[in-house]
């Protein structure tokens, strides 16, 4: 079959005649498709406002809503909800969101004209913030009209249907005959269809400096100069067809005006592939009538680079030079057809003198042969020049160098072809000095550098640990040791200090720590010696404080300066803290044991013994109980009994108290001793709690006067009474909040969870035993609880600190109830609980409730949890007697599981035994896609990290298969540069492999990127976070936030449709901020890179992580998504809302999740250079069989009520037209093959 192919125009005209057929049949399809049923109660009154060529604004009132502070709110075509996503599938969406007040809310929304389509219909749509629209989270929603009146002021008036005026209605007239009526004669070709209109002269451009008046031809020009192109005779009407994306087919796609090196045959007219033409600037002429026409996801690429062009067909564009990526010709200003329209009539030039300067790369590393450092040079673009000279030197001494000096190191390069050498320079140790800088210069040969011959300069940076490895210095240091303590002497430091190099003398002094700004000659330190006669950079001094100086409750540490000055930044030579053990400070400071006096205050027969039991050296102790016993029964003591008397001081002051205890006569017998103890409050008496004791003393006449001489007569015997049954043992169970308990132990708290004075842990349940205290009446079924025990939640290293003990239950209902915690010293309604809603069970004298619900009152929110909601859990608890705590865990109950990842060596640990072939060799060293492999490591090793050198770069981690071979297929970072490199596998064994990057073998750069855009917003959750529980935020430079994406545009780069590579830079920065400042991490320089079938998003990330560590990598490939079906379409290469994941290397740099956890889905749009992607034309006389691959035929899921007619129909239409000879939309160019993707 012969291939015919259509002209350009006719294919254009054929895609937009299909996608409006295939539009008609995917309409048909949804117009008969069921919407879903929604559960919102809400009304909607929406109403437009406001309507012009921007778009419309609509005007909303809401009413009906649920009891929520805000929500989303969207302007959709109807129905539609189920498209809405983070990266679009709305006209407008609502920001701020809204805020809803009494169920009700206000609001606008404006849809930009290019969000807009007459044909549909329009809604508005109110849902539950952080979520997606269904019938689950709708609120409200509500139609929206729109007139044809304010259609028309959006996108004119639709043309009328006058058969006077309207050829294809009038019978007598023939359209293809008569060209002045006929409405599909192109008047940019026949400038007699239009006589209101007088057609553009031929195009023509000038090219002016910077003032816009001075020619610019024959000015030497170099990169960061300004000029001015002037055009005219250019038709804004013209260039209509093209790729329909980003502006559509229907409209003229304008014209490209650009500064660049393009080949002498580069006209895409003749044919020329876009590889003649290599794109320095780029300016895009276009009529403002038509950018306002382009839809609103491509406006922001193109308004980047476009300038008016006007109806006269004039355009004056503004370019600042800069180098192009390739040289296939010659430097100048070039206009041509956008969009991949071809217009022979706008392909002009203007040649410029334009050069490229010599440049040279310069890294430095320690010297191999000797102590030094080697500067090896790498230069370009030195034209036609052979040889120079080029010599590493202190920076800007240049006119000292003479042929015998004036330089470290220098070389005569000779034999330079292709304007590129390289060139190694080293300087030894002996002659760098670390307090100076140096440089690398490069001038002409045979003569002396100056500005007149100087071609190239570059820094040499040298880095701290290259600096340190030449000049190592040893940092004095001081050691500390508490060699004596006692109230009467103090305390005495021992002080070592130790490499101190040439100091004969010092000062040394025992201070609070970071007060050394008080220490003067006289005063501001606890202890000061001057250190004479140092030997060997070490000394020993002892450094003794008396104890009426030292505060326990304070830290010390021990300060060396130098003699002869005062202590500062400057001065001090070390520091070293002094740890002083509570052993240490109760020899100090000795503690005075609690104890308790006791005195018989009255006895007598009818109001029995009185016993004064006085307190005294309490301490911390704020409350106590206090109780008159039977000598040694006090393990009998309960809350019920046990006791002759009992009185509880809950507040002692000044570490002293004074109670009566007062028991009737009856209770006492002669024969027996008596005492008062004295123990912590909320406990029972045992050997850890008791505080104090002490007997009784009661005389022989107080015993007479309280049971008199004679003896008691004998009773007659009574009964035995069966003693009542024992109350059950009270106790509480609750997990507070297994969600707050999972965030504290999670990936971004990493803290953990503790339980302590009697509580317990068991089966997610912290558990109290109730305590001596409380009022609560089984009778009434009212009254108080206490329960006794602590709960410890840690995070954030310290920063997260909360503390829940003693809870109370106060009933106050048979429904009702609150649930005190004491938190920060003070008593706190922390939750009240739904009796009413939980099982009650009684039982020997005890009352049970199980599964109370609980809620966070709003002082338990503020007060305790600082201002950070949580769902709390049911609780169960039994009012009973005091009782020990049901069995389970004590101590740390359960902590974050945090891997601490171990830091990559700064060099590589081996550079041989990775086995590479010769085709992956040199795709390794292309930058393309290779794969390694190396032995040694244990069988089925997991975690063998993918490191290429120099600086180190975590590429990602493999697993070794069953003989110990693990193999790594991937690509190098983009953002590695070229020149030599170690590729290692770093295990229980390591593995490396020494190679050359050289990416010009790749091609890369064949596509030129100018105004991307990209869309991302890292991960919803955590932004959630960091404006939550971290009460933090973000500082954006060169970034915008909308929600819910963080925006880059602008980005500009370079790509390659034949091997999907690819590198776009955006620049800008995020700073993310919480804790305080204990998390302070900066994304920066944001990228896109592409290899293959993979892509990356890479940053430069600087900071301090939420654990607390340290990070500062560069080209950091953050996350990855899939690359796979991307493709260049017509001049644009899109990402629309593909997933993204955190790689190992953004795993180890970010710090807050694990490698592999979803991301936010990324977007983007990379516009390239106009012919990359674009079929080769077919040759002129072929007699080939048209083929056309269908890469995806699959079948749509058939959603219930929708009919399968128009799939089918739709189908059959994309298969004829791919047998006829198909619509190329989109083409990827690989090696050896073509692959044609159809689509509609």
């Amino acid at each position: 079959m012969n291939d015919t192919a259509i002209p350009l125009r006719a294919s254009s005209r054929l895609r937009v005649l299909i996608a409006a057929f295939v539009s008609f049949l995917l309409l048909a399809a949804g117009a008969v498709v069921v919407p879903p049923a929604h559960a919102a109660d809400g009304s909607v009154d929406a109403s437009v406002t406001a309507a012009s060529t921007s778009g419309v604004t609509v005007q909303v009132q809401a009413s009906g809503l649920p009891d929520v502070a805000g929500a989303y709110a969207a302007l959709i075509v109807k129905g539609t909800e189920g498209s809405i996503s983070a990266g679009g599938g709305y006209a407008a969406f609502a920001m701020p969101f809204p805020a809803v007040s009494g169920g009700a809310s206000s609001f606008t929304l404006t849809a930009p004209a290019g969000s807009l389509d007459r044909t549909q219909a329009y809604e508005v749509l109110i849902w539950q913030q952080h979520s997606n629209p269904d019938a689950t989270t709708i609120y409200a929603r509500g139609d929206v009209e729109v007139t044809a009146e304010q259609w028309d002021a959006v996108f004119g008036a639709e043309p009328g249907t006058d058969p006077g005026t309207d050829p294809g209605t009038d019978p007598g007239t023939d359209p293809g005959t008569d060209p002045g009526t006929d409405p599909g004669t192109d008047p940019g070709t026949d400038p007699g269809t239009d006589p209101g209109t007088t057609p553009p002269a031929s195009a023509a451009i000038e090219v002016f400096l910077a003032d816009g008046t001075t020619p610019a031809a024959g000015t030497a020009l170099r990169a960061g100069d300004t000029i001015v192109v002037k055009g005219s005779g250019y038709d804004p009407t013209a260039n209509v067809g093209g790729r329909g994306v980003p502006i559509p087919a229907n409209l003229s796609q304008g014209t490209y005006v650009v500064f660049g090196n393009f080949a002498a045959n580069w006209q895409p007219s003749a044919g020329a592939a876009s590889a003649a033409r290599s794109v320095g600037t780029q300016a895009w002429a276009l009529s403002e009538s038509v950018l306002n026409q382009v839809p609103a996801q491509y406006q922001g690429a193109i308004r980047a680079q476009w300038v008016d062009l006007a109806d006269d067909g004039t355009f004056q564009a503004t370019l600042t030079l800069k180098d192009a990526a390739a040289s296939p010709g010659s430097y100048g200003v070039y206009t041509y057809g956008a969009g991949g329209v071809v217009n022979a009539d706008q392909e002009r030039s203007v040649a410029l003198d334009y050069a490229v300067p010599p440049k040279i790369v310069i890294s430095a590393s320690l010297a191999t042969a000797e102590p030094g450092i080697t500067a090896s040079v790498t230069g370009t673009g030195f034209g036609a020049t052979t040889g120079v000279y080029a010599a590493l030197i202190q920076a800007g001494t240049e006119a000292d160098v003479t042929a015998g000096g004036g330089f470290l190191a220098m070389q005569y390069v000779r034999g330079i072809s292709g304007g590129a050498f390289t060139v190694d320079l080293t300087a030894a140790a002996d002659k760098l000095d670390r307090t100076k800088t140096y440089e690398v210069i490069v001038w002409k040969q045979h003569t002396m550098p100056n500005a007149d011959t100087i071609l190239a300069r570059g820094a040499v940076a040298i880095s701290d640990a290259d600096w340190d490895t030449l000049f190592p210095v040893e940092v004095p240091t001081v050691a500390t040791t508490v060699t004596a303590a006692s109230a009467d002497e103090g305390l005495t430091v021992t002080a070592s200090g130790s490499k101190l190099g040439e100091i004969t003398g010092a000062y040394a002094a025992l201070i609070q720590a970071g007060t050394e700004a008080d220490v003067t000659a006289g005063g501001g330190f606890l202890a000061m010696q001057y250190v004479r006669g140092i030997s060997g950079g070490a000394f020993t001094v002892d450094l003794t404080a008396a104890a009426d100086k030292l505060d326990r409750m304070k830290t010390y540490e021990v300060i060396v300066w130098k003699q002869h000055t005062m202590p500062n930044a400057d001065t001090i030579l070390s520091r070293g803290a002094v740890a002083i053990s509570d052993a240490d400070w109760d020899a100090v400071f000795p503690v005075d044991e609690p104890m308790v006096a006791t005195s018989v205050r009255t006895a007598t027969a009818a109001d029995g013994l009185t016993v004064t039991a006085s307190g005294s050296e309490m301490g911390t102790n704020v409350g106590a109980y206090v109780a008159l016993i039977e000598a040694g029964t006090e393990s009998g003591v309960t809350a019920g009994g046990g006791f002759l008397a009992m009185k509880y001081v809950p507040r002692i002051t000044f570490e002293a108290f004074s109670v009566d205890l007062t028991t009737a006569a009856d209770t006492l017998d002669r024969t027996k001793s008596y005492a008062v103890i004295v123990w912590k409050q909320h406990t029972m008496p045992n050997a850890d709690t008791m505080l104090a004791r002490s007997t009784v003393t009661i005389t022989e006449a107080q015993w007479d006067a309280l049971l008199g001489t004679k003896p008691e007569e004998p009773k007659p015997p009574v009964t035995p009474v069966t003693p009542p049954a024992n109350v059950p043992g009270g106790s509480l169970r609750w997990a507070i909040s297994s969600s707050f308990a999972d965030y504290v132990t999670g990936p971004i708290a990493q803290g953990s969870i503790s339980v302590s004075g009697g509580a317990t842990r068991s089966g997610g349940q912290f558990q109290f035993g109730q305590s001596v205290g409380g009022d609560f009446d089984v009778t009434t079924g009212v009254g108080s609880v206490v329960y006794r025990g602590s709960v410890r939640f840690t995070g954030h290293h310290g920063v997260l600190d909360i503390t829940l003990s003693d809870p109370v239950i106060r009933v106050t209902s048979s429904n009702s109830a609150t649930l005190f915690v004491s938190s920060g010293g003070s008593q706190v309604a922390f939750a009240t609980l739904d009796l009413g809603s939980a099982v009650r069970t009684t039982a020997n004298g005890a009352v049970s409730y199980t599964a109370a619900p609980a809620a966070l009152t709003a002082a338990g929110r503020d007060t305790v949890l600082s201002g950070n909601s949580t769902v709390l859990n049911p609780v169960t608890f039994t009012i009973g007697s005091p009782a020990a705590a049901p069995q389970g865990t004590t101590g740390m109950v359960a902590a974050a599981s945090v891997t601490k990842k171990a830091a990559l060596p700064d060099t590589p640990p081996a550079t041989d035994g990775i086995v590479v072939d010769e085709k992956n060799l040199a795709a390794l060293e292309a930058g393309k896609a290779a794969t390694v492999s190396a032995a040694g490591f244990q069988p089925n090793e997991e975690g063998i990290q993918v490191v290429v050198y120099s600086t180190p770069v975590l590429l990602e981690t493999v697993q070794a298969d069953a003989t110990g071979v693990a193999t790594w297929s991937g690509t190098l970072p983009a953002s590695l540069e070229d020149g030599a490199h170690t590729l290692t596998l770093q295990g229980s064994v390591d593995r490396g492999l020494a190679f050359t990057l050289n990416r010009a073998a790749a091609v890369i750069g064949a596509c030129t990127v100018e105004g991307a855009t990209l869309k991302w917003g890292y991960k919803e959750s955590f932004r959630t976070y960091i404006e939550g529980m971290a009460k933090g935020g973000w500082t954006l430079t060169g970034v915008e936030y909308r929600y819910p994406d963080y925006v880059w545009e602008s980005g500009t780069g370079s790509f390659d449709d034949t091997s999907l590579a690819g590198l776009v830079a955006f620049g800008g920065s995020i700073a993310f901020t919480g804790h305080e400042g204990a998390l302070n991490t900066t994304l920066a320089n944001a990228r896109i890179e592409l290899a293959g079938d993979t892509g990356y998003l890479v940053f430069d990330v600087t900071g301090t992580t939420q654990d607390g560590a340290s990070v500062d990598q560069k080209g950091v490939r953050l996350a990855e998504f899939a690359a796979r079906d991307a493709a260049v379409v017509d001049g644009v290469l899109s990402l629309d809302a593909v997933p993204t994941a955190l790689t190992e290397a953004g795993a180890a740099a970010f710090g807050t999740y694990a490698a592999g956890e979803a991301l936010d889905p990324v977007t983007a749009v990379i516009p390239v250079d106009a012919d990359c992607g674009v079929a080769a034309p077919v040759e002129d006389g072929s007699d080939s069989e048209a083929t056309a691959a269908v890469t995806a035929a699959t079948t749509p899921a058939i959603t219930e009520g929708a009919p399968v007619w128009p799939w089918i129909v739709g189908g059959l239409v994309v298969v004829a037209l791919a047998a006829a000879g198909g619509v190329l939309i989109a083409r990827r160019n690989r090696a050896g093959a073509a692959e044609v993707t159809t689509e509609v």
